[in-house]
């Protein structure tokens, strides 16, 4: 299947290496024409250009003879609940790997964590849900070229929760951008049960990424 491409400068020079992986499930709105197909979808190709949203649809439709595959064209002016255009304006290249009922998984690249927590934000500005289901990189300190996935359905969805909501508000940085109290406050829990959620989601990652 050919891979989506983009226009380049002749000397094909690269911007920016993209070492993180981010797999996730968006609930779009009711608009979306992803989610209005009621084909077998086998592959999806987006591209936003001058304030329109373009979608190529390679479905399989039924016939007297069995069925074809065809490809069908959408275009529709970017609304503000347009997923592609998040995309688009992180520069990042959405593919579309499943159609569920009224929500569908797409994985792209980014180049850092910073630019992972950007991304699934704004999306979550636009989608009814975001869901990060599988987060991977290649270049893990102490793991060279290897792949190393974490899978975050290992967690629970409190311990997913705390993760994420931690990493958001700037608990992992230094120094700490809020307080494990201010955080707990959030969370409607006392410090020592956010602090023992999030030791525990901790260690689940941490033994995804070295137990190989």
């Amino acid at each position: 299947m050919p891979q989506e491409t983009r226009d380049t400068q002749p000397s094909g020079k690269v911007t920016e290496q993209r070492t993180l992986r981010l797999v996730l499930e968006l609930t779009p709105g009711e608009t979306c024409p992803i989610i209005a197909l009621d084909e077998s979808v086998q592959d999806i190709r987006t591209h936003v250009a001058d304030g329109d949203c373009h979608c190529d649809f390679t479905v399989s439709e039924p016939t007297d003879d069995g069925e074809r595959t065809v490809v069908e064209h959408t275009e529709r002016a970017v609304d503000a609940h347009c997923a592609c255009r998040v995309f688009h304006r992180f520069d990042a290249i959405p593919h579309v790997t499943d159609v569920r009922e009224d929500s569908y998984v797409v994985s792209t690249f980014v180049a850092d964590r910073a630019a992972a927590l950007s991304l699934v934000d704004s999306l979550d500005d636009v989608c009814t849900s975001v869901r990060l289901l599988r987060l991977t990189t290649s270049d893990a300190v102490g793991l060279g070229a290897i792949p190393v996935e974490v899978d975050l359905a290992e967690l629970t969805p409190k311990q997913r929760e705390a993760l994420e909501r931690a990493e958001a508000a700037g608990y992992f940085r230094t120094p700490h951008e809020v307080s494990l109290d201010e955080l707990a406050a959030e969370f409607d829990i006392s410090a020592s049960a956010l602090s023992q959620r999030l030791a525990a989601a901790e260690e689940k990652v941490m033994e995804q990424l070295f137990r190989r």
